[in-house]
C-alpha cells in the first residue's frame, strides 16, 4: 500500500498536483506518485482543490495535471488556484520548478487551453517550467505515459532517493494527508466491464424540444463502486448504418484491410468500433478541406471566429462533410485524420446504497441536420 509522505514544504519533494473534471487526471496522478515511490523520490500528491495556493511559495518541484472544461475552461477543483494567480495577492514564484500535463479534447476550439493559461500564469511570476508541456487528446495514455517517464527521470536527477516508509519522513503541515491504493484496478478505461442494459425510457414528453432518457445499466459482479456525481466512461460503438453509408459515399470497400498503429483491421471495423466519425475537430475539418474538392470549405473555415467555428462543428459528423464537401481520401489516409473512439463520460445519478448493483444515468440524444439528414 501507498501511504503519503509526510515531509516539510521546504524539503526537496516532488508535489504532484491534479485538478480533473472526469477522473482521468486524478487516474494519471496516482500512478505516477505510486511510481514515484517505487523509485524511491519523495514525493506528495494533492488536488488542487485541497492546496492552498499560498502554499505555491514553498514548493521547489511539482508537476500539474491538469484538464480543461468545456470552452476553455479550468476544472472546478482549479478555480481557487487561478484566481489566486490572477489576483494582485499572486506571489513570486521563482524557487518553483515545474512541468504541466494538459488534458483535453480537440473537438473543442480552445483544446487543452486550462494547462496553458496554468503555465503562463506560473511563469509569470517567476517559476521555470523544467521541460515542455504536453497536451493529451482523448486517447491520451501514450502521451501520459511520456510524461510520467520524463518526469520519473527528473526526479531521480534532481532529487536522488527519499524516505520511502512513512516512519523516516517528517510532518507536512500545510497539505492534505493521502493514502493511495495501488494496483491495477479490475476494470478499467483498457479494460471495461461489460455492462447489460436493464431499461431505458424517456424522460421528456413527445412534444418537447429536449429527448432525455433515464438508462440503467447493470454492475453486477463487477465490485464497482461509485458516489452520487462520480463520471462513468461509457464505450459506444459508432452506428452500423452511418459506417456503411459513409463509406459508400467515398466509394471504398468496407472490407478493405488496413493497418494501423501495428493492428491490422478492416475499414469497416475500423470506422464501426475504434474510430470517431460524430464528433469533429478543427484539425480535421482543416485535413479534409485540404483533400475536398470543393474549395469553398477552405474559404468558410478561414473567414470563422471561434463562435462560428464551434456551431460548425457542433452541426456536423464526418459523413455530413463528406457529403457537403466531396472529397476522396484513400483508407490510410482516412484512419489516420481520425481519433480514436474514447468512452463517453456521463455524471451517474444514483446513489449506489439505494440502487444496489445498478447504476443510473440521464442521457441526453443531441441531433443536427446541417445537409438536411437529421443525424
Amino acid at each position: 500500500m501507498l501511504h503519503a509522505v509526510n515531509i516539510e514544504l521546504s524539503s526537496p519533494v516532488l508535489h504532484i498536483l491534479y485538478a480533473s473534471q472526469t477522473g482521468n487526471g486524478e487516474a494519471i496522478a496516482r500512478r505516477l506518485a505510486l511510481e514515484a515511490q517505487q523509485a524511491g523520490l519523495p514525493v506528495a500528491i494533492s488536488s488542487l482543490l485541497d492546496l492552498k495556493p499560498a502554499a505555491l511559495r514553498k514548493l521547489h518541484y511539482a508537476v500539474f495535471i491538469i484538464s480543461t472544461h468545456g470552452e476553455g475552461a479550468p476544472p472546478d477543483d482549479a478555480a481557487d488556484l487561478f484566481d489566486y494567480l490572477e489576483s494582485l495577492k499572486a506571489p513570486q514564484l521563482s524557487q518553483l520548478r515545474f512541468r504541466i500535463l494538459a488534458l483535453g479534447d480537440s473537438s473543442y476550439v480552445h483544446y487543452c487551453q486550462a494547462g496553458r493559461k496554468l503555465e503562463q500564469l506560473l511563469a509569470a511570476q517567476g517559476a521555470v517550467a523544467f521541460a515542455g508541456r504536453i497536451e493529451c487528446d482523448l486517447d491520451f495514455l501514450q502521451s501520459a505515459g511520456q510524461f510520467s517517464d520524463e518526469v520519473l527521470e527528473f526526479g531521480r536527477t534532481e532529487l536522488g532517493t527519499g524516505p520511502t516508509d512513512e516512519s523516516e519522513a517528517r510532518p507536512l503541515s500545510a497539505a492534505p494527508q493521502l493514502r493511495i491504493v495501488p494496483g491495477t484496478p479490475l476494470w478499467s478505461r483498457e479494460r471495461p466491464f461489460p455492462a447489460s442494459v436493464e431499461s431505458v425510457f424517456r424522460l421528456t414528453t413527445p412534444d418537447s424540444k429536449k429527448d432525455i432518457h433515464h438508462v440503467t445499466l447493470s454492475l453486477a459482479g463487477s465490485g464497482i463502486a461509485y458516489e452520487p456525481g462520480d463520471s462513468l466512461g461509457v464505450w459506444a460503438s459508432n452506428d452500423p448504418e452511418v459506417v456503411n453509408e459513409l463509406l459508400t459515399i467515398l466509394d471504398i470497400d468496407p472490407a478493405t484491410k488496413l493497418e494501423f498503429k501495428a493492428v491490422r483491421r478492416s475499414l469497416r471495423d475500423w470506422l464501426t468500433s475504434h474510430l470517431e466519425i460524430t464528433r469533429l475537430s478543427p484539425d480535421i475539418l482543416h485535413a479534409w478541406a485540404a483533400l475536398s474538392e470543393n474549395r469553398q470549405i477552405s474559404q468558410q473555415l478561414a473567414e470563422m471566429d471561434d463562435q462560428q467555428l464551434k456551431a460548425f462543428i457542433e452541426q456536423r459528423q464526418l459523413i455530413d462533410l463528406a457529403v457537403e464537401f466531396p472529397a476522396r481520401p484513400d483508407p490510410a489516409t482516412l484512419v489516420r485524420m481520425l481519433r480514436p473512439l474514447s468512452p463517453r463520460s456521463y455524471s451517474i445519478a444514483s446513489s449506489q446504497s439505494s440502487a444496489g448493483d445498478e447504476v443510473h444515468l440521464t442521457v441526453a440524444t443531441r441531433t443536427s441536420s446541417a445537409t438536411g439528414q437529421q443525424r
